[in-house]
């Protein structure tokens, strides 16, 4: 494995990939589930991919996003960037879904496998890609029209996150939320290899110059210019409100199936 193996490094060598619930997925481990893991056996580019799977109807994550204010129920297994950044970037993703990954009649129910979050908790993800069972793979977009200030806070949006004065309650609702398809359900096949390279402005001071593009497999099939990055807002520190980038899988636990990718 060489030194600059981004699978294993991530985009700097120090710090790399950070989880924020490594010691509640670490605990599986002494059941002999590994959920999070670097293999050889199935590769794309390089000699290494990880292999992350997502049992039945288990949370692995804090208890916060086990059981929600809202009623949501989520699992979580990934891994992120610890810092954050603003401004241009290029991705490069690959990604294969197993036989085994579980899809569900509900879209409700259907889990993500990446997502660019900001890095204040007080917001939710900008972008997430979701994979559905009627829809396929899906481009989710939350932050095109930014946030509704809900005075007081509520437990029915951005469920995931408080707000500055009250973390029990959410005070920053997106305002609007858009899917774009990727790949349609009759086309995303298993045991497949989809290469994606995603572009995107993260520029909240000037929002006519922010844009995301998507490739798949090197063809272009997504470009919208709207906002990407949120606006910073009162008790949000300028500092605080970067994006940064997370991958594995996640959402909700209800429907006790599988994923693995």
């Amino acid at each position: 494995m060489s030194f600059g193996d981004t699978t294993i490094k991530g985009f700097k060598i120090d710090p790399g990939w950070n989880s924020s619930s490594k010691e509640e997925i670490k605990k599986y481990q002494k059941k002999n589930l590994v959920l999070f893991q670097l293999q050889k056996e199935k590769t794309r580019y390089g000699d290494t991919a990880f292999f992350i799977q997502a049992p039945g109807d288990e949370c692995y994550n804090k208890l916060k996003d086990c059981s929600r204010p809202n009623g949501e129920k989520q699992k979580r297994v990934e891994v992120g960037t610890n810092y954050g950044f603003q401004g241009e970037i290029w991705l490069s993703y690959s990604f294969l879904i197993t036989e085994n990954y579980e899809l569900n009649n509900d879209s409700a129910m259907n889990k993500s496998i990446l997502q660019f979050h900001s890095t204040e908790s007080f917001f939710g993800p900008m972008f997430m890609l979701q994979i559905d069972k009627k829809k396929g793979l899906l481009w989710r977009h939350e932050s095109s029209e930014g946030v509704i200030i809900i005075e007081g806070g509520n437990d029915d949006c951005s469920p995931g996150a408080g707000g500055p004065e009250d973390t029990d309650k959410r005070i920053f609702c997106e305002a609007r939320h858009d899917w774009y398809q990727i790949i349609s359900a009759k086309n995303l096949q298993r045991n497949k290899w989809y290469d994606l390279v995603f572009n995107i402005n993260f520029n909240k001071k000037d929002i006519s110059k922010a844009f995301h593009k998507i490739w798949l497999n090197g063809k272009l099939l997504h470009y919208r210019k709207n906002q990407t990055l949120w606006k910073d807002q009162k008790g949000v520190k300028n500092s605080d409100n970067l994006a940064n980038f997370k991958f594995g899988i996640y959402g909700s636990r209800l429907d006790g199936s599988y994923q693995s990718i």
